[in-house]
């Protein structure tokens, strides 16, 4: 299991539940929040734990970027 912060200044939750609803095929991600970060666990991973990480924070990041109501 893997464990990943993500500050809640930059990441809203809406976007980082969004992005794990999207991984669910993939792994199993729990999630707390705790001293403003998101923590993220990572497990049961299908493929390779940190390229799967990567993608997800890529993915998140892409997420983020998205204007709503363009």
């Amino acid at each position: 299991m893997k464990k990943i912060k993500l500050s809640s200044s930059i990441y809203e939750q809406r976007k980082i539940l969004e992005a794990i609803h999207a991984f669910q095929g993939f792994c199993t991600i729990s999630i707390n929040y705790r001293d403003g970060y998101y923590c993220l666990y990572f497990s049961k991973c299908k493929h390779d734990e940190n390229k799967t990480i990567g993608e997800f924070e890529n993915y998140l990041i892409d997420l983020s970027n998205i204007r709503e109501n363009l």
